[in-house]
C-alpha cells in the first residue's frame, strides 16, 4: 500500500498543480503521478480549494462575448477585474484557460502543419517531454494541452504493427485494474512503447468485451 502524506501543500506544489491542470485538464490520476504521496482525490480537493470552483460547465455565448471584449492583451490584462465583470462567477484559472483555448486569436486550432510538427519535435528534444507550458510558449501558436496531445498521441509513437498475444493479455489485465478510460495511465502501467491512442484503438476495436463482433444480420 502507498502511504499518503498529510503535510501542508507548498507554494511549489501549488504552482505545479496549476501548470499540470493547464496541460492535462481534470485527469487527476495522471496529475497524481507528479506528486509524491498525494492521491488523485486529495489533489482534486486541493485544486477546488485553491481555485474556488464557483461555476463549472459550458460557457454561454454572453460570457464568451464579454470575455472577448474585456481581454485585449493577455500580457497586460487585469484578470481579477475581468473576473468581476463577467456575468457568471467563474474561477480565475478557468477564465484564463477559456481565453487561451477558445478565444485567443494567436492560438491555432485544427490540423497541425508539417512545419509545426517539426518545430514541436525540436522543442521537445531541447526542453524535454515534461514541461509543456515552456514548449507551448516557444511554439507561440499552440496551447500546452495541444502540444502534449500531439506529441503523446501522434508524434511519439515508437512501436507500430500488430499486437502480440502477450501484449493483449497484459492490456486486458491492466484495463481490469484501471478501467478503460485513461489510456495514458494504461500505457504507463504496461510500460509500452506504443502510443496511448494506439492502445486505446486496439482495445476498443479488438478486445473490448462490450462490443458485439458477431456477423451482421440481414435486419441490421
Amino acid at each position: 500500500n502507498i502511504t499518503r502524506t498529510r503535510k501542508p501543500w507548498t507554494t511549489e506544489e501549488k504552482s505545479r498543480l496549476e501548470e499540470l491542470f493547464e496541460t492535462l485538464g481534470p485527469k487527476w490520476s495522471e496529475i497524481a503521478t507528479h506528486f509524491e504521496g498525494r492521491s488523485p482525490s486529495n489533489i482534486q480537493q486541493r485544486y477546488r480549494a485553491l481555485f474556488g470552483i464557483e461555476v463549472i460547465g459550458p460557457w454561454t455565448k454572453e460570457e464568451i462575448d464579454c470575455l472577448r471584449e474585456l481581454v485585449v492583451d493577455e500580457e497586460t490584462t487585469d484578470w481579477a477585474y475581468v473576473q468581476r465583470k463577467l456575468p457568471m462567477p467563474r474561477p480565475l484559472l478557468h477564465i484564463k484557460q477559456t481565453w487561451q483555448h477558445s478565444i485567443n486569436p494567436k492560438i491555432v486550432h485544427g490540423k497541425w502543419s508539417e512545419e509545426e510538427t517539426e518545430r514541436l519535435v525540436g522543442l521537445v528534444r531541447m526542453l524535454g517531454d515534461k514541461n509543456w507550458v515552456s514548449v507551448s510558449k516557444h511554439m507561440t501558436t499552440r496551447t500546452p494541452r495541444q502540444c502534449l496531445e500531439r506529441w503523446k498521441w501522434q508524434v511519439n509513437t515508437k512501436k507500430k504493427g500488430q499486437f502480440t498475444k502477450e501484449e493483449d493479455e497484459l492490456l486486458l489485465k491492466v484495463v481490469k485494474i484501471h478501467g478503460d478510460q485513461d489510456f495514458l495511465l494504461i500505457q504507463k502501467e504496461m510500460k509500452s512503447e506504443r502510443s496511448a491512442r494506439h492502445i486505446s484503438q486496439h482495445y476498443h476495436f479488438y478486445l473490448n468485451p462490450k462490443v458485439d463482433r458477431s456477423p451482421w444480420t440481414f435486419e441490421e
